[in-house]
């Protein structure tokens, strides 16, 4: 039985291998507009691996070719698609820096931020319940930072409704991030640490949920330091623009 499993398997592989030597050999022998059109078609079928191929070789064997600069934005999708995000971070910041004036440009910008706003969410990430505040903010912030430069250069791109959204979105969660920090010097009697930070997220983040947290502990914080005149003040900070929830 064993020697069937085995002989099976090897009929499988031998059948692939014309296959994929001949993907292979596309690649390395054809010309370039026809290893442009395999990538877009690769692209287009959700073949991300062998777009991602494709377009490696087009940059290799014709860097300066008709095809080279769509494939330079092109690949950054693929990369994106694949789940390659540092590549297409890099990616992006590379054509970002080599076609500044490409038609398209407002794309690469684009890209990068989603990539970015992807890198939030790792393979544990999705799969354990892990709150988005105690993660690293880093990709946060420079996934904003790309999405801000995408409408301050370009601000009637088709992608600027979704990066503002997604702008929300970060904004919200970098917000929440820094509260959950202020409350955590507050439980560890970190009073003054706990009120400064509450106040950068009131005059950093001022549209956001996480003001009123912010407020409530600064209210606490300073009664904590015996300090009424400003817990009051913030107080009354609370009452003003949260009457309805008091």
């Amino acid at each position: 039985m064993l020697k069937i499993i085995l002989r099976l398997k090897l009929s499988i592989f031998l059948l692939l291998l014309p296959a994929c030597t001949s993907l292979t050999e596309l690649s390395k022998t054809s010309g370039e507009e026809q290893i442009y059109k395999a990538a877009q078609q690769a692209l287009q079928a959700k073949n991300y691996r062998l777009a991602i191929e494709h377009y490696e070789a087009l940059e290799t064997r014709f860097p300066f070719g008709r095809y080279a600069t769509e494939g330079q934005l092109e690949i950054i999708e693929a990369y994106l698609k694949m789940g390659e995000l540092d590549s297409a971070v890099a990616a992006s910041d590379r054509f970002i820096r080599l076609h500044a004036d490409h038609k398209e440009l407002d794309k690469a910008y684009y890209l990068k931020g989603v990539a970015l706003f992807e890198l939030n969410w790792s393979f544990i990430q999705k799969i354990l319940p892990i709150d988005m505040t105690e993660r690293d903010q880093k990709a946060a912030r420079e996934a904003f930072n790309a999405f801000a430069e995408l409408l301050k250069l370009f601000p009637a791109s088709q992608y600027a409704q979704d990066a503002k959204n997604r702008m929300i979105y970060l904004r919200d969660g970098l917000a929440e991030h820094e509260l959950s920090i202020a409350e955590y010097y507050f439980e560890r009697a970190m009073y003054v640490a706990a009120s400064e930070r509450a106040q950068y997220i009131i005059e950093h983040f001022p549209n956001t949920s996480s003001v009123k947290g912010a407020l409530e502990l600064q209210v606490k914080a300073y009664r904590t330091l015996q300090l009424e005149d400003l817990a009051e003040a913030a107080e009354r900070l609370l009452k003003e623009n949260y009457k309805e929830e008091n």
